[in-house]
């Protein structure tokens, strides 16, 4: 049964991979906190990238990455980075709605600058984001009562508190997706060790 089953990684990277794989591809049911941190949201990284952008339009590299998640998520182009990044002006490759009112969205105030961004990127097209932008956006307005919507604030307060925050999984009868680390003291009938390829044994002198 689902809740038999434990799969053990050694970082909890690994976790957001193998649980998209399990419920998106194969259609299991997991049950894993980490596996539904915020960052782990195509949704959420869009929205936040965005707000890079506007803060810092100058940065090639966050122009770059916002384009391409656009372009490959969204717009469903199958084209490399390598050819997408040929293009002479990556603008072209942003919503132009999103271009074209870039001087007025950042006046806005942050919750409703968020509302707009999630209308220009037309984040409707991702599936399986609901819960990740419910929890955001309830999030955001915890932050805004008690501090100011200043883009690099909440972009900081995103990358050291909120990014890490979870969602629950809502299920309880799933396969399991934990690190070692915290499988300590637990037992299951079933355990699966993906991504084992580090030594049993560390030599002390290569420390």
């Amino acid at each position: 049964r689902p809740h038999d089953i434990a799969i053990l990684v050694r970082k909890k990277k690994n976790i957001p991979a193998i649980a998209d794989h399990l419920t998106h591809s194969l259609g299991l049911t997991v049950v894993s906190d980490e596996a539904f941190r915020l960052d782990a949201s195509i949704a959420l990284n869009i929205l936040i990238d965005a707000l890079r952008y506007l803060s810092n339009p100058e940065d090639t590299i966050i122009e770059a990455n916002l384009a391409l998640t656009y372009q490959q998520n969204i717009i469903g182009n199958t084209q490399t980075a390598d050819q997408l990044l040929l293009l002479p002006d990556i603008k072209e490759l942003l919503p132009v709605p999103f271009v074209e009112s870039i001087d007025l969205l950042r006046e806005l105030p942050l919750y409703e600058l968020l509302e707009k961004l999630f209308v220009y990127f037309e984040l409707t097209k991702l599936e399986h984001q609901d819960a990740y932008l419910f929890s955001f956006f309830d999030k955001v307005i915890q932050y805004l009562e008690t501090e100011s919507s200043l883009l690099d604030e909440f972009v900081t307060y995103w990358d050291e508190t909120m990014s890490s925050e979870t969602i629950p999984s809502g299920e309880v009868d799933g396969i399991r997706i934990l690190t070692i680390h915290k499988s300590k003291g637990l037992e299951f009938h079933t355990v699966l060790v993906p991504f084992c390829d580090w030594p049993i044994e560390t030599d002390r002198h290569d420390q």
